[in-house]
């Protein structure tokens, strides 16, 4: 039997285990309320804020509580977003999440890849590759987003400028879902790599002659073969 398309080769295995674990990690981060952290002069007191929700930790009576809250909250029947730390916050949340939920799909979707046929394989890949290109783009600019106003009151930053952290600190949750982000990078990039298969020693088979005449093709075709 035929070993199947995504472990004929190591770069097969390698995308779709990373596909599912940016694809987890990112949605974890998109959960966690770390991102950006608050401290109090005393240091006993401090918030984390996140891109959904924010907590508050301080001591009372030698022991720390905790307090967390999301953003959205229901006010006379409706939802509102007015608790954010600021506009670019709210848009980083519509990018990052919507990134990080086609990232876990692309991730979900890359599963089938080790176990479908060379045709089904190609066909799943191509979109799947696009989908994460797209996550990818996404998720920087909110990367970016998020750091780029920290004066809010909210926030109580001090003297906080664009791109300049004052008095707060960058949370683990924020760094995390940087190196997911930077890790998503490699995935639309291997997505296009595991097409690529040498033929079978004892013979080619119409399997390997579709993946034979792809290898033939110059890189310049392929990449523009990958984007249309």
């Amino acid at each position: 039997m035929r070993p199947s398309a995504a472990f004929q080769r190591p770069i097969g295995a390698l995308w779709t285990l990373l596909s599912m674990l940016v694809g987890v990690v990112a949605l974890f981060c998109l959960a966690q309320p770390d991102w950006i952290t608050v401290f109090t002069t005393e240091r006993d007191q401090h918030s984390s804020y996140g891109l959904l929700s924010y907590c508050s930790h301080y001591l009372f009576e030698g022991h720390e509580h905790h307090f967390c809250r999301p953003y959205a909250d229901s006010v006379a029947g409706r939802r509102r977003l007015l608790d954010a730390p600021s506009i670019a916050w709210s848009v980083a949340l519509g990018l990052y999440g919507m990134g990080s939920c086609t990232l876990f799909i692309a991730g979900l979707a890359a599963i089938p890849t080790a176990f479908a046929s060379a045709k089904v394989h190609r066909r799943i890949v191509r979109p799947v590759g696009r989908a994460q290109l797209f996550a990818m783009t996404l998720m920087i600019l909110a990367m970016l987003l998020v750091p780029c106003d920290l004066t809010g009151k909210q926030l109580d930053c001090g003297p906080a400028a664009y791109y300049s952290f004052g008095q707060c600190e960058v949370g683990w949750a924020y760094a995390l879902a940087a190196m997911t982000t930077l890790l998503s990078i490699f995935c639309p990039i291997l997505a296009q790599f595991t097409t690529f298969y040498p033929a079978d020693a004892d013979g080619e088979s119409a399997y390997d002659s579709e993946y034979r005449l792809l290898n033939e093709r110059s890189s310049t075709d392929i990449v523009k073969e990958f984007f249309v």
